[in-house]
C-alpha cells in the first residue's frame, strides 16, 4: 500500500463480496476477514508505515523526536479514516489499536515513555484481546 493510496481499511475484507447468485446483496458466509492475528490491520498503514519509516531513519529517537511522530502519524490515522467515510466508532478504536501499539512497537512513543515493568507477552496479550474484541464487534455489526 502507498502513502496516497485512501482505500478504507478496517476489520472486514476490502475486496468487495460476490454476492451468490439471486442474493440481495448477501454476503456469502467467510468473505468477512479477522484482526485477531494481527493488530496493525485496524490500524491504517499510512499511519503505522508513516511512524516506523522515519523511527527507523532517526539514530537513537528522542522523547520529543517520537511525540511529533506519534503526532503526525494519529492525524494521518484520522485522515484516512475521515476520507474512507469510516463512523467515529471505527475511528476510535482505530486510535486505541494505534495506542496500543505504541505499548507493543519497540520504538513505540508509549513504550519508550512510559518503560512500565510489563512482560513483553502481557503486552501482545493486550493486543490479541483487544483485536479479538474488534474482530467481535466487527463480526456483529457494530463496527462499519
Amino acid at each position: 500500500m502507498t502513502f496516497l493510496s485512501f482505500r478504507k481499511i478496517g476489520v472486514v475484507d476490502v475486496a468487495p463480496a460476490v454476492p451468490s447468485p439471486g442474493a440481495t446483496g448477501a454476503k456469502p458466509p467467510g468473505t468477512a476477514k479477522t484482526t485477531a492475528s494481527n493488530l496493525l490491520a485496524h490500524i491504517p498503514g499510512e499511519a503505522s508505515g508513516f511512524y516506523l519509516l522515519w523511527v527507523g531513519a532517526l539514530t537513537e529517537p528522542t522523547l520529543v523526536e517520537l511525540g511529533i511522530l506519534f503526532v503526525i502519524s494519529v492525524a494521518l490515522l484520522v485522515v484516512v479514516r475521515m476520507l474512507a467515510k469510516a463512523s467515529a466508532l471505527l475511528i476510535v478504536s482505530s486510535l486505541v489499536a494505534f495506542a496500543i501499539w505504541m505499548f507493543v512497537v519497540d520504538n513505540g512513543l508509549f513504550k519508550v515513555w512510559f518503560q512500565l515493568p510489563i512482560q513483553e507477552m502481557l503486552l501482545l496479550a493486550i493486543a490479541a484481546a483487544y483485536s479479538t474484541l474488534i474482530t467481535l464487534l466487527a463480526n456483529a455489526g457494530i463496527l462499519k
